[in-house]
């Protein structure tokens, strides 16, 4: 007992904390993100260069910074999060569940997602306005039927959705926590859920188990830093074949898993350290090479000062952030470790939450 009681108290429970914003707000913000990506196809087709521009200087840029210190506001205003839980809102969903295979290779699956998106910015999206517009319409369409078949997230954004890898790798230890503002009550589709509470799922996820042994998270960690890479070192337009880039792409991401290992192999780290290791690596490199980018926002033409300010912040960042995901581990391992009647900290915590699931789903079926 007091072991789960030290456990809740390092890991507060979300659903506990009080909530800053009222549902109806973040409903009027869901709104607005939705109009907002319908005005931006619209802007693509009508004035493509503008609407290029707009998208992939101004809001790319910033948003890995978003999901690295706020990532539940982004799960609660992503667009694309909100038309997956539509039939869930509207009571249309047939809240099946992911079949199992599916759910275990899920990771798995977004990883690659994510890893043929990337190239085909280089290749076409960067450049083609139709192109990038259509790839909109289909991703909604695809989170909208997922969301009509499969209860909760389960469909889309807590399996399938490409940005999921890079939401959990820099979702670790949040910033600012912002209560999920989609699923009330929550429907129990997820296992070791991100929106219910990100750093003891992160946690549970790596080292559930076998706590030594890596994850599909972590070894989507040791290929991150590669991808990034990659796409930064290859110039524009691309003057090679499509599967010279793909392959140039894959030959960047070996080089960063093979640098992943021989530092599993000298420091004998966990999964969990390493992955935190090469979460700030890649978010650094991906600050290093868009600087410019972000400089030329504030300041055109922009002093050399404003882009070292830029990167020294960045790497400032994501050294707290790394302080702060390191005394999480620790101190994880070390209530693990004291605890002989708690497997799964997590799961004992769940068993509650799901009964009171339970409780608040016969109650609106009343």
């Amino acid at each position: 007992m007091k072991q789960r009681q030290a456990f809740r108290t390092a890991f507060p429970n979300h659903r506990k904390l009080p909530r800053r914003l009222p549902i109806a707000m973040w409903r009027a913000v869901q709104l607005a993100s939705i109009a907002m990506l319908v005005g931006l196809c619209f802007l693509l087709g009508s004035r493509p260069e503008a609407g290029l521009k707009l998208f992939w200087q101004v809001i790319i840029p910033f948003l890995p910074l978003l999901l690295f210190t706020a990532p539940g506001v982004w799960r609660n205003i992503c667009p694309i999060a909100t038309i997956n839980q539509l039939p869930s809102h509207l009571g249309i969903s047939m809240l099946r569940k992911v079949p199992g295979t599916l759910r275990r290779h899920s990771l798995w699956i977004s990883a690659g997602l994510l890893s043929l998106i990337i190239p085909l910015r280089k290749l076409v999206l960067n450049s083609d306005a139709a192109a990038l517009a259509i790839c909109f319409v289909g991703v909604l369409a695809v989170a909208f039927v997922m969301g009509c078949l499969f209860k909760g997230k389960s469909g889309w954004c807590t399996s399938f959705c490409p940005v999921l890898p890079v939401e959990r790798l820099y979702g670790q230890t949040p910033f600012v926590r912002a209560l999920n503002a989609h699923c009330e009550p929550c429907r129990v589709c997820t296992t070791n859920c991100y929106d219910r509470n990100p750093p003891i799922a992160f946690l549970e996820e790596q080292f559930r188990g076998n706590r030594n042994s890596d994850s599909a998270l972590s070894a989507f960690a040791a290929l991150f830093p590669g991808l990034i890479a990659g796409y930064y070192t290859i110039s524009e337009p691309v003057e090679l074949a499509v599967l010279e880039v793909y392959g140039y792409f894959g030959i960047c991401m070996a080089v960063s898993a093979v640098l992943c290992w021989l530092l599993s192999a000298l420091t004998r780290w966990n999964a969990g350290y390493r992955t935190m290791l090469f979460t700030i690596l890649a978010f650094n490199l991906y600050y290093w090479f868009n600087a410019p980018l972000i400089a030329e926002l504030i300041a055109s033409p922009w002093p050399t000062s404003v882009l070292w300010t830029l990167r020294s912040l960045v790497f400032c960042l994501s050294v707290m952030w790394g302080v702060r995901t390191f005394r999480l581990q620790r101190q994880y391992h070390q209530l693990i470790a004291s605890s002989t009647a708690i497997s799964s900290p997590f799961s004992s915590m769940m068993s509650a939450d799901l009964e009171l699931n339970e409780k608040i789903g016969s109650k609106n079926q009343d």
